[in-house]
């Protein structure tokens, strides 16, 4: 179904693990479904706790910074996503519209033994769907 069909950007990435059975994803993460729905959070040390496949993600802590619905995801252009953060302040606009404006004071904390006060960057695709990343650019703000 669409709601199952999505994807993330990951970014201030402290730690992730080529498996999902493997303790460590430690991330801020915007997420993006199909049906237009949205979620900007950060989680640490996330994992399945399944010996191998997909299920019940479990970790030492994750928040939730902000959430919506109501994006035109468009699977056959594309969407253009802009995401800034300076300092603690992370904004985020899809298509030029400013979907999310959130301080989070609590980025320097460590929990679990990771703070994400830093790091890469990271794409994910949620269950069976495929995606496509074009003119990708990371710039220091």
């Amino acid at each position: 179904p669409v709601d199952c069909r999505g994807g993330g950007i990951m970014f201030h990435v402290a730690d992730l693990k080529e498996s999902w059975n493997e303790s460590g994803w430690s991330t801020y993460r915007l997420g993006l479904i199909a049906d237009g729905s949205w979620g900007l959070g950060c989680m640490y040390n996330m994992y399945c706790r399944v010996p191998s496949g997909y299920g019940d993600m479990r970790g030492d802590g994750e928040r939730t910074l902000a959430e919506g619905k109501g994006l035109k995801i468009d699977s056959q252009n594309g969407n253009r996503i802009r995401i800034d953060v300076r300092g603690t302040h992370i904004q985020v606009w899809v298509d030029g519209t400013k979907i999310a404006d959130v301080q989070d004071e609590k980025m320097h904390d460590s929990i679990g033994g990771k703070t994400l006060d830093h790091g890469g960057v990271g794409f994910d695709w949620v269950h069976d769907s495929m995606g496509w990343i074009r003119n990708f650019s990371v710039k220091r703000l």
